[in-house]
């Protein structure tokens, strides 16, 4: 399964933003762990995932991020990247 997903930045924190009719495929973790690139990462899901802060972060976001010439975007115009899920497993892509 795939599904999409955006850049998400505060100051200088960086991560991905869940729509909220894709939360549902985190259902049951408490973290979950991406491959991002060559890299792999296991984040906490925060309680506030589920309610108002659907987003994962983390600094292999940023590195990913400016790898692909993605660390800038206008104000409410975020990249658009997908999620792949695939046997509980997921991975980044452009």
């Amino acid at each position: 399964m795939k599904f999409p997903v955006s850049t998400w930045r505060a100051g200088e924190c960086y991560g991905i933003w869940i729509p909220k009719e894709f939360i549902e495929n985190f259902k049951g973790f408490k973290e979950v762990t991406i491959y991002i690139g060559n890299d792999k990462v296991t984040r906490p899901l925060r309680q506030t995932f589920w309610s108002t802060c659907p987003e994962i972060r983390g600094k292999v976001f940023r590195k990913f991020f400016q790898e692909h010439g993605l660390l800038d975007w206008e104000r409410d115009k975020p990249h658009k990247l997908f999620l792949n899920k695939e046997n509980n497993i997921f991975s980044l892509s452009i």
